[in-house]
């Protein structure tokens, strides 16, 4: 099997031994000596594990605020595609206490860090908060096996970490019962790490071992946890994996269809949830695509359209209405005055009040409600015809399933006045007194 690909960034972990570590027991090694060689870096994706210093960009001299904000936008690709990430941490500054902020912290500094520790970036989006200790600590309980080793001799920190919510650890590493000073997290499709490593540049041979001991520790420790089988592990290679893998398939393309046929419906559901102006747009357009009708889109008022014949004539004008509360009489007005607006139009012109009411009501059952028996008295005295929008859609499903025609439709806007009343076991009324 071969080696993975492993890239160690930056100076403030690989010191001096820039061309001494080419590999280890399980890994090829490749290096950027930055603040040097950021000319050489590549796309984190193609790497299986990266380690870079929490504060990889923060030097005494400076802050390469450029060249972090471009690795940032590499590594949250490489963590969409797989790529984990290690942070190694040693004497960092951390935010000061603040018992009057959210999170516990000074804002000022966590604001200001953010920006100084790529580390600190990435961790600031889960309920975890760095504490700085007074002395070194050098010692704690080791929870995976695969670090027991390197803990033991390097793992050193004056950082530990504390959980301060359910966005908390995926995994403690090394620490205590209440905090850790090594532990992972799991982000977007993959994982971040965060370590204690003790660095001694002076100490190039056990800087080295150090080195080579937390890579393999980490790739050993990544093929325990993965979630998810590489691409070379998709294939069959038992004799009853292809059946499975057969009747998965199936199921997935039923689904599909099924995934299909549901969305439909929810089209049809989602008339129920618009109001003013995408609830205007969308009617006409339902009429249209699902119950065979034609329309003409009003030159006067926005909120209008005609229902056309075969013909192409105008045979019924609509209006399009939302409230948050019931229908009221001046709804019903609305419509009769826009219909006096054409002169050539009598009162008995058919004239059609489509209404999506009760829309502040926390269920559909609740928003369900019926009309007011003066406010349909009212509208069938002036010769409207008013629908729900719950009626529009139960008339929808009925020809979806066959039971009405486009020419049962066109009879029931055209002869009626009142109220269609569609209830939710799909029987047809009409209130005309």
């Amino acid at each position: 099997m071969g080696k993975h690909p492993v890239l160690l960034f930056g100076r403030k972990v690989i010191g001096p031994l820039k061309d001494q570590i080419a590999e280890t027991e399980l890994s090829k090694i490749h290096c950027i000596d930055f603040p040097d060689d950021f000319d050489k870096l590549k796309r984190l994706t193609e790497y299986e594990l990266v380690i870079l210093d929490y504060s990889a960009f923060y030097f005494p001299n400076g802050h390469y605020i450029t060249e972090q904000e471009v690795f940032q936008k590499l590594l949250f690709e490489s963590l969409d595609l797989g790529t984990t990430i290690v942070f190694l941490h040693y004497n960092d500054d951390v935010p000061p206490p603040d018992d009057h902020s959210t999170n516990g912290m000074n804002l000022a500094v966590f604001e200001e860090l953010k920006v100084k520790q790529i580390g600190f970036y990435l961790l600031s989006q889960f309920d975890i908060i760095p504490l700085r200790s007074k002395t070194l600590l050098s010692s704690g309980k080791s929870y995976r096996s695969e670090f027991e080793v390197f803990n033991n001799k390097w793992g050193a920190s004056y950082l530990l970490f504390r959980e301060i919510g359910e966005n908390g650890f995926d995994d403690k590493l090394y620490g205590s019962d209440k905090a850790a000073m090594s532990f992972m997290i799991r982000a977007r499709n993959s994982m971040v790490l965060y370590i204690p490593f003790q660095r001694n540049f002076a100490r190039s041979e056990d800087l080295a071992d150090g080195i080579s001991r937390l890579v393999d520790s980490c790739l050993t420790y990544i093929t325990k946890t993965r979630a998810t089988l590489p691409d070379w592990a998709s294939e069959p290679i038992f004799s009853s994996e292809q059946k499975l893998r057969d009747e998965i398939e199936d199921l997935k393309n039923r689904i599909q269809k099924s995934q299909l046929s549901i969305e439909v419906f929810n089209q049809a559901k989602s008339l129920l949830f618009l109001s003013e102006y995408e609830l205007e747009r969308a009617v006409p357009k339902f009429i249209v695509n699902n119950l065979g009708l034609r329309f003409e889109r009003n030159e006067i008022y926005k909120e209008d359209f005609w229902i056309l014949n075969n013909e192409d004539e105008k045979v019924a004008i609509c209006e399009v209405k939302s409230l948050v509360k019931d229908i009221k009489q001046s709804t019903v007005f609305s419509i009769i005055n826009h219909r006096e607006a054409y002169d050539y139009l009598s009162d008995k012109f058919p004239a059609i009040l489509f209404v999506n009411a009760n829309l502040n009501e926390g269920s559909f059952e609740k928003k369900d409600k019926a009309i007011n028996s003066m406010i349909v008295e009212f509208a069938c005295k002036n010769n409207i015809l008013l629908l729900r929008i719950e009626d529009l859609t139960r008339l929808w499903y009925l020809k979806h399933t066959g039971e009405i025609t486009d020419a049962d439709l066109m009879r029931l806007f055209l002869e009626n006045k009142g109220w269609i009343e569609v209830d939710k076991n799909m029987q047809i009324e009409i209130h005309d007194t």
